[in-house]
């Protein structure tokens, strides 16, 4: 924590003191840590009035705060590591994997910060357009402008390293995946601010690198080496927050996960280790996108594919965040709630029947709105069983 004294602590003390003080002591601390970086970024004089605006839009997430801290952390420690790793390629010889390693974890840790401030930053200013705030939403796109800046300059600086130095000095077809990884992985994180037309063609390169390690990969490495799954892992965020194509980029994660599990026994224990922390990560990233959670449609042989994969209850959870949304397109938000839980009691192939037939579902949430006003004006405990009891006519298999 950095206050007037101009010292700096973790960002875990700083959250763990804020619970003891009063909230305009919360806010002085927050203050007195988030405007020196801003400062960095803006100037003095804009400094006063960016720091205004982000306390008082958030001033009780220290979540928020801490993203803009961990950025001045990060750097100190990081650049001697960057600096030193950023050396070692321009000697144009091939880096040994800890070499490599340390190259992948000191760039992450460099731009991380920086991407997580812009998705906040976009997400601020969103709700400030959005409620007329212009003032303000000019502030915060100022600011998010420097900070795309920063973004662009650690990119192009791997990019150049990676083009220029270390694939050019590679003769592994192991490095050459995690190179060719690392070039896609790069060219997607400009693609998440360019706009159209840069995007586009940020796009292009970010698929032409990831289809070049994935043909190496599939040549070289077994499907469960920590390379290929790690690779998989980012193309496939990549079809799905980037090229907008979720079905795609759950195919092929549900591709990397079942193919590594028939390897897994071949790897050394270190590998194992490896490799089954990153099959974990697909898991998630499956569950989320099959779920709705992130708001994209999938379609209906994709989300039962995966089902097999999970365990009961979340294949409910999963069904029902694609059932719900529809079921709401007839209903308000209370009845749609009920329904969607009634709709779920029924065998599972009925309920995806429904997901993919529109007059099913219709017939089906008409027939359960019915049960549920009868119910209503129902003066009995043994009615409402009956009621209830009701829909089980029309529960057969699709």
């Amino acid at each position: 924590m950095r206050g007037a004294m101009g010292k700096r602590i973790s960002v875990e003390t700083l959250a763990s003191t804020l619970e003891h003080f009063k909230p305009e002591e919360q806010r002085t601390v927050l203050d007195n840590n988030l405007y020196p970086l801003v400062e960095q970024l803006e100037g003095r004089e804009a400094a006063y009035k960016v720091t205004g605006v982000l306390l008082e839009l958030d001033q009780n997430n220290v979540n928020v705060h801490s993203h803009f801290i961990q950025i001045d952390v990060f750097v100190s420690v990081l650049v001697e590591l960057m600096d030193e790793m950023k050396k070692i390629a321009k000697l144009d010889v091939e880096l040994t994997v800890e070499e490599q390693h340390l190259l992948r974890v000191g760039y992450t840790n460099s731009i991380g910060p920086w991407r997580n401030s812009w998705w906040i930053l976009s997400s601020i200013m969103q709700k400030e357009e959005g409620e007329g705030n212009e003032v303000n939403a000019k502030l915060i796109r100022g600011y998010r402008e420097k900070v795309e800046s920063e973004l662009e300059t650690i990119c192009n600086d791997m990019l150049a390293l990676i083009d220029e130095h270390l694939i050019p000095s590679s003769s592994s077809e192991e490095s050459n995946v995690f190179l060719y990884k690392l070039k896609g992985d790069y060219y997607r994180y400009l693609a998440e601010f360019k706009g159209d037309i840069e995007k586009e063609e940020v796009i292009d390169q970010s698929l032409k690198a990831y289809e070049t390690a994935i043909t190496k990969a599939e040549s070289y490495l077994s499907p469960a080496h920590p390379n290929r799954l790690t690779l998989s892992l980012n193309v496939s965020v990549f079809y799905c927050d980037i090229v907008n194509n979720p079905e795609r980029g759950c195919h092929l994660a549900k591709q990397a996960y079942d193919e590594a599990i028939a390897e897994l026994d071949s790897l050394s224990e270190e590998s194992y280790r490896n490799s089954t922390s990153i099959m974990q990560i697909l898991r998630q990233n499956l569950f989320l996108w099959t779920s709705g959670a992130m708001g994209k449609p999938i379609s209906i042989e994709v989300l039962a594919s995966v089902l097999k994969d999970f365990t009961p209850e979340e294949q409910r959870i999963m069904i029902a965040g694609n059932l719900y949304p529809l079921v709401l397109e007839q209903l308000e938000d209370e009845e749609a709630n009920k329904v969607t839980d009634m709709l779920l009691e029924f065998d599972q192939n009925k309920v995806l029947h429904l997901l993919e037939s529109p007059e099913a579902l219709k017939a089906e949430v008409a027939e359960a709105m019915e049960v549920l006003r009868n119910v209503t004006e129902s003066p009995s405990a043994a009615a409402v069983d009956d009621q209830l009891d009701a829909l089980s006519f029309s529960d057969d298999s699709q």
